[in-house]
Formats: C-alpha cells, sequence, structure tokens
C-alpha cells in the first residue's frame, strides 16, 4: 500500500502540523499547551480561542 504525501483529513492534519512544530522546537511549550487546550481538531467549527491559540503559533513560527 502506497500513500505518498497523501492528505488524510484537517483533524490529523492540524494535530499533526502542531505536534509537529512543537516536536522540532518551532513553538514553545506553552504555546503548544494552549493550542491542546482550545482546539477540538475533531470539531469542524473552529471556536474563537482555537483560532488566536492557532494564529499565535503560526506566528511564532513565521518570525
Amino acid at each position: 500500500m502506497q500513500i505518498g504525501n497523501a492528505l488524510l483529513d484537517d483533524e490529523t492534519d492540524q494535530k499533526g502540523m502542531i505536534d509537529y512544530a512543537w516536536d522540532h522546537a518551532v513553538i514553545s511549550d506553552h504555546v503548544y499547551a494552549n493550542v491542546k487546550s482550545k482546539c477540538n481538531f475533531s470539531d469542524p467549527n473552529t471556536s474563537n480561542d482555537c483560532g488566536v491559540a492557532l494564529d499565535n503559533s503560526l506566528l511564532l513560527t513565521m518570525t
């Protein structure tokens, strides 16, 4: 079975992005914990708190 560079689903991809960024020290433990506590990636409707937490994590990766 070959998967390649597949897009699995939003929940898996979002969790994977945050886990990868934290595991490679791109985001801090604080930002990681904030995203994990505020985001429910299995819910297709992102809460405002989750959106802010994700925005903060993305801002840190771009600076």
